[in-house]
């Protein structure tokens, strides 16, 4: 049986280890998961420290639930973020998602050449709160310790200037359709962030490519289909984590 899991925040934890859920959690563990006294759910902290526990009272505005005593937990270490051309907005959805099932650290979405709207930028910040919902509920489905981040960039310039030091780069192109990921990960140093940036419907344009490659961005390629920018960001994540054992 599944054992359910929901973010909880550590201040909320009494001296007796109770906490209580409130808000849209306990409405879904109520009226949508059904779940009863003395069901068994997991709960993760914003340090990524996971307990579990049992439902001890339950309604549609507040579950109280009696943790165990747990091991600290070593937090979950994500090397891996993903740079995505802002596409026409529905497909974002799908793209964090996923993303936060395979296990990036986070997403930055940026405006670029060939983005769908003239305000890709504006539109994409208004939709923040939505994404950000999306990649909560998808780290609880699938037993993330940790959500990841969601941001927006007005260009590559500003999404670059973004980056932890010392990361390293990749750009997925349909220019180069011999430059296999594993070769281009070969030399890449042990434990160093990466960032795969994805264009938009339409791909980089030559400038955003010249910029990238002045900043050491390394191109590869998803092989010799064309695929949708949500296929390629998807593709290229999975198969980045899987070439760093980590999928």
């Amino acid at each position: 049986m599944t054992t359910h899991q929901f973010f909880i925040k550590q201040s909320r934890i009494d001296k007796s280890r109770m906490v209580t859920i409130e808000g849209q959690d306990a409405r879904h563990i109520s009226q949508v998961l059904r779940l009863k006294k003395g069901s068994r759910i997991k709960l993760v902290d914003e340090t990524q420290q996971l307990y579990s526990g049992t439902i001890r009272k339950v309604s549609a505005k507040a579950v109280l639930v009696a943790l165990d005593e747990m091991p600290p937990c070593i937090p979950e270490q994500a090397r891996v973020s993903v740079v995505q051309g802002i596409p026409r907005l529905p497909k974002s959805d799908l793209i964090v998602q996923k993303l936060t099932e395979l296990g990036v650290g986070g997403i930055t979405f940026v405006s670029m050449a060939r983005s769908p709207y003239t305000d890709a930028y504006e539109r994409l910040q208004r939709r923040l709160q939505r994404l950000e919902s999306i990649a909560e509920a998808a780290a609880k489905q699938c037993g993330r310790r940790c959500i990841p981040w969601i941001r927006a960039a007005k260009n590559i310039k500003e999404a670059l200037t973004d980056l932890s030091e010392g990361s390293i780069c990749l750009a997925a192109s349909e220019n180069v359709k011999d430059k296999r990921l594993q070769n281009v990960l070969s030399a890449a140093p042990a434990a160093a962030p990466i960032s795969v940036f994805i264009g938009p419907e339409g791909g980089f344009s030559e400038d955003e490519l010249a910029l990238l490659a002045r900043n050491g961005a390394r191109e590869f390629s998803l092989g010799q289909n064309i695929l949708r920018t949500e296929t390629a960001a998807i593709v290229a994540a999975a198969l980045v984590l899987y070439e760093l054992g980590e999928l």
